[in-house]
């Protein structure tokens, strides 16, 4: 378990509140003067040899122990993958927990943490994944295909898609991803941590050469699908929105949800009219809708046009023009 730990002493010497006044002290010199004394006792470029699964537990405001090495250290054992890593960030609070809420968490964080790796008796939640959460059901009944950390199956010594059954044909379990891309295209730049992502920027030509390009190390028939196919495969779900908050077994930003709520009805409480920007997505769009948010504006409608461009999309809709003009 880590508290409020130093990682790394060049960034502890530039950026804690006695960053200068410790390291004179302790490692008698300066970064500029002699690095080689603060990289050689930071413990984060030893981090790729840490296989003991960590706790890291900070403050938010930390000035002392700056939470950014809180971050750093996650980060190094997270991209590694050789240790498991938890990072819990107390909110307002400095250099160790001192309200009760935190001094109570931090304990039972602790003894979450000695119950799963040191006497094997984990509660069965993460923290991220409730234990009944709809993706939890679903990876304990089969669980994705990989090789490493990364999403697909090794065919003929290629990472291609993993395909399951869906009604009559065998379909891809993910989209597409960027590892599985650059075993095709080896001009596409694949970075650590982006490897599962779904590869994005890929033309129609590009997508028909990759399914010929499966087809012949595989010696089986891959092609893409038809637009009736397409349409059952994207159709909206008959539950809930698809979101990560859903699968996860958790109400979706319940705050972020309960303080849109209120501006609005304070606003219509006061005869305002309320305009929500920045809406991207359908589950805010029905979210405001259900709000009764007088008017809303993002990138679910477009992205920022030139005044031709709006004018042709605006006529496209079927819409007046003139409802989409402001003053």
């Amino acid at each position: 378990m880590a508290g409020d730990g130093v990682v790394d002493w060049i960034d502890y010497w530039g950026k804690s509140d006695i960053g200068g006044w410790f390291c004179g002290n302790y490692l008698k010199n300066t970064p500029y003067e002699d690095p080689s004394v603060f990289l050689r006792t930071s413990s984060f470029y030893q981090m790729g040899k840490v296989t003991t699964p960590t706790l890291i537990m900070f403050g938010s405001e930390d000035k002392r122990v700056p939470t950014e090495q809180g971050w750093m250290h996650y980060r190094a054992l997270q991209q590694s993958g050789k240790a498991d890593a938890r990072l819990v960030l107390f909110p307002g609070d400095g250099h160790g927990p001192s309200k009760l809420v935190h001094v109570r968490r931090a304990v039972e964080e602790e003894l979450a943490w000695f119950d799963k790796y040191l006497f094997q008796k984990a509660n069965g939640d993460s923290g991220e994944l409730k234990s009944d959460a709809p993706l939890a059901v679903a990876l304990k009944l089969k669980g994705a295909k990989g090789d490493g950390r990364r999403y697909g199956v090794m065919k003929g010594g290629h990472l291609i898609p993993e395909t399951v059954p869906h009604d009559d044909i065998d379909v891809g379990r993910f989209e597409v991803t960027c590892a599985q891309f650059a075993e095709f295209d080896s001009n596409c730049a694949v970075e650590r941590g982006y490897e599962n992502f779904p590869a994005n920027g890929i033309t129609f030509e590009q997508a028909k050469a990759y399914c010929a390009w499966l087809s012949k190390i595989t010696a089986e028939t891959y092609r893409l699908p038809s637009c009736a196919e397409g349409d059952s495969l994207y159709s909206k779900s008959s539950g809930p929105e698809n979101t990560l908050d859903y699968w996860a077994g958790r109400n979706v930003n319940p705050d972020d949800a309960a303080i849109a709520a209120t501006i609005i009805s304070m606003a219509k409480s006061l005869h305002l009219r309320v305009i929500a920007e920045g809406v991207e997505t359908e589950e805010q769009m029905s979210f405001l809708r259900a709000q009764q948010c007088d008017e809303i504006q993002g990138y679910y409608f477009s992205e920022p046009l030139p005044a031709d461009e709006l004018a042709d999309k605006v006529r496209g809709t079927g819409l007046s023009l003139k409802k989409w003009t402001t003053a």
